[in-house]
């Protein structure tokens, strides 16, 4: 499908580029320079293409996305980004979920070490304080002498 735009036929797919590579760069505050300067393009070529007089090629499609910090699969819509982005936000969910379980369990883990800390102190002084050969000691045993010695 075509559509026009500023009186020229541009397809949809190129149209949509456009409005994508425009709104981000207007989001960005970018100018023209300075994504010619980051996706190593021209100046005249980088307006050429954000304002539809020439379809880019795919290395150019390349460099303005890098410039821009996105994708070339956002900029250029392909069917499949929507499943992507779902399946990256729903791994994201997933991860911050798991990162606030670890943490619980790390603070857990904290608290438990510091209690079993407390206790090892505590037990080490009493032993420490106990003298166990004059508490507790060894019972007196007669030794036999053997009978191969006389």
């Amino acid at each position: 499908m075509d559509l026009k735009r500023e009186g020229k036929k541009v397809n949809t797919d190129n149209a949509r580029f456009i409005d994508r590579i425009q709104k981000i760069k207007s989001n960005l505050r970018y100018n023209y320079g300075q994504i010619a300067k980051a996706s190593k393009l021209e100046v005249s070529l980088v307006k050429r293409i954000f304002n539809g007089k020439q379809e880019p090629k795919l290395s150019e499609v390349a460099g303005i996305a890098f410039a821009l910090g996105t994708t070339m699969n956002y900029l250029v819509n392909h069917q499949d980004t929507e499943w992507m982005l779902k399946k990256t936000r729903e791994i994201h969910s997933d991860t911050l979920k798991f990162q606030g379980e670890l943490q619980q369990i790390a603070a857990w883990l904290e608290k438990t070490i510091d209690t079993n800390d407390y206790q090892l102190r505590y037990y080490e002084r009493i032993l420490g304080e106990v003298d166990a050969l004059k508490e507790h000691p060894a019972p007196k045993v007669k030794i036999k002498k053997p009978e191969f010695i006389s």
